[in-house]
């Protein structure tokens, strides 16, 4: 929804994290695929919709939290 947005590494995720004293939310672009690795970073928030709401809700929330491993 934000064509002229860029693409944010994991390390600026974990930069974030580390040098700001607020809340840290990842939000775009997370899926199945790579929710793990956003995870990794100990961000705040994950956000996710189109992944879980595309197709089977439950059966794509349950794959979300297991790739969080929570």
């Amino acid at each position: 929804t934000k064509p002229k947005s860029g693409i944010v590494s994991l390390n600026v995720l974990h930069k974030a994290k580390d040098a700001l004293d607020v809340p840290v939310c990842a939000i775009g672009g997370i899926d199945q695929t790579n929710i793990t690795q956003i995870a990794s970073t100990q961000t705040d928030m994950i956000s996710v919709v189109s992944a879980a709401f595309k197709g089977d809700v439950k059966v794509n929330v349950s794959n979300l939290i297991k790739g969080m491993k929570i």
